[in-house]
Protein backbone atom coordinates (compact mmCIF):
# COMPACT_ATOMS: atom_id res chain seq x y z
CA UNK A 1 0.00 0.00 0.00
CA UNK A 2 2.98 2.55 0.17
CA UNK A 3 3.58 2.60 -3.18
CA UNK A 4 4.15 5.38 -5.57
CA UNK A 5 1.25 3.99 -8.04
CA UNK A 6 -0.87 4.22 -4.28
CA UNK A 7 -0.52 7.67 -3.62
CA UNK A 8 -0.76 8.90 -7.15
CA UNK A 9 -4.52 7.19 -7.45
CA UNK A 10 -5.22 8.50 -3.84
CA UNK A 11 -4.46 11.79 -4.74
CA UNK A 12 -6.98 11.65 -8.13
CA UNK A 13 -9.39 10.29 -6.27
CA UNK A 14 -9.71 13.07 -3.46
CA UNK A 15 -9.45 15.27 -6.16
CA UNK A 16 -12.23 14.03 -7.84
CA UNK A 17 -14.09 14.13 -4.23
CA UNK A 18 -13.32 17.42 -3.87
CA UNK A 19 -14.55 18.30 -7.39
CA UNK A 20 -17.98 16.09 -7.10
CA UNK A 21 -18.84 17.45 -3.05
CA UNK A 22 -17.54 21.05 -4.01
CA UNK A 23 -20.27 21.52 -7.12
CA UNK A 24 -23.19 19.82 -4.55
CA UNK A 25 -21.87 22.37 -2.40
CA UNK A 26 -22.55 25.23 -5.11
CA UNK A 27 -25.99 24.14 -5.74
CA UNK A 28 -26.70 23.85 -2.29
CA UNK A 29 -25.51 27.56 -1.60
CA UNK A 30 -27.36 28.49 -5.05
CA UNK A 31 -30.96 26.75 -3.41
CA UNK A 32 -30.24 28.51 0.12
CA UNK A 33 -29.94 31.64 -1.87
CA UNK A 34 -33.63 31.24 -3.68
CA UNK A 35 -35.13 30.30 0.12
CA UNK A 36 -33.81 33.44 1.00
CA UNK A 37 -35.17 35.25 -1.80
CA UNK A 38 -32.20 36.59 -3.02
CA UNK A 39 -32.40 34.72 -6.40
CA UNK A 40 -35.26 33.84 -8.78
CA UNK A 41 -35.49 30.06 -9.37
CA UNK A 42 -34.26 30.21 -12.97
CA UNK A 43 -30.90 30.88 -11.70
CA UNK A 44 -30.96 27.87 -9.41
CA UNK A 45 -31.90 25.12 -12.53
CA UNK A 46 -29.35 27.23 -14.79
CA UNK A 47 -26.32 26.84 -12.09
CA UNK A 48 -27.50 22.90 -11.16
CA UNK A 49 -27.56 22.44 -15.14
CA UNK A 50 -23.87 23.25 -14.90
CA UNK A 51 -22.51 21.95 -11.75
CA UNK A 52 -24.42 18.23 -12.43
CA UNK A 53 -21.67 17.80 -15.00
CA UNK A 54 -19.26 18.19 -12.42
CA UNK A 55 -21.23 16.23 -9.77
CA UNK A 56 -21.02 12.93 -12.57
CA UNK A 57 -17.67 13.37 -13.29
CA UNK A 58 -16.52 13.49 -9.89
CA UNK A 59 -18.17 10.06 -9.12
CA UNK A 60 -17.16 9.00 -12.39
CA UNK A 61 -13.46 9.69 -11.50
CA UNK A 62 -13.65 8.32 -7.88
CA UNK A 63 -14.88 5.11 -8.99
CA UNK A 64 -12.11 5.14 -11.73
CA UNK A 65 -9.64 5.50 -9.10
CA UNK A 66 -11.58 3.62 -6.55
CA UNK A 67 -11.57 0.13 -7.49
CA UNK A 68 -7.72 0.21 -8.29
CA UNK A 69 -7.30 1.68 -4.77
CA UNK A 70 -8.94 -1.47 -3.51
CA UNK A 71 -7.50 -3.92 -5.75
CA UNK A 72 -3.71 -1.80 -4.36
CA UNK A 73 -5.01 -2.33 -0.64
CA UNK A 74 -4.85 -6.37 -1.43
CA UNK A 75 -7.87 -7.28 0.91
CA UNK A 76 -11.87 -6.38 0.73
CA UNK A 77 -13.45 -6.28 3.42
CA UNK A 78 -16.82 -6.21 4.89
CA UNK A 79 -16.23 -2.22 5.16
CA UNK A 80 -15.42 -2.43 1.73
CA UNK A 81 -18.26 -4.23 0.09
CA UNK A 82 -20.17 -1.66 1.90
CA UNK A 83 -19.01 1.07 0.83
CA UNK A 84 -18.94 -0.34 -2.81
CA UNK A 85 -22.55 -1.03 -2.08
CA UNK A 86 -23.49 3.01 -1.21
CA UNK A 87 -21.57 4.10 -4.28
CA UNK A 88 -23.44 2.19 -6.73
CA UNK A 89 -26.42 3.05 -4.68
CA UNK A 90 -26.02 6.98 -5.38
CA UNK A 91 -24.89 6.37 -8.76
CA UNK A 92 -28.71 4.74 -9.29
CA UNK A 93 -30.01 7.57 -6.98
CA UNK A 94 -28.38 10.09 -9.45
CA UNK A 95 -29.84 8.20 -12.62
CA UNK A 96 -33.13 7.78 -11.26
CA UNK A 97 -33.57 11.91 -10.37
CA UNK A 98 -32.14 12.72 -13.44
CA UNK A 99 -35.10 10.40 -15.23
CA UNK A 100 -37.28 12.30 -13.23
CA UNK A 101 -36.30 16.10 -13.47
CA UNK A 102 -36.67 15.91 -17.55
Amino acid sequence: MDTTPFFILLFFHLSFLILGFGSVLVTDLFGLLWMRDHIRFKQIVHVSGITGYFVWAGWAGMVLTGIPLALLKGNIDELMILKFFFVLLIGLNGILLQKIGT
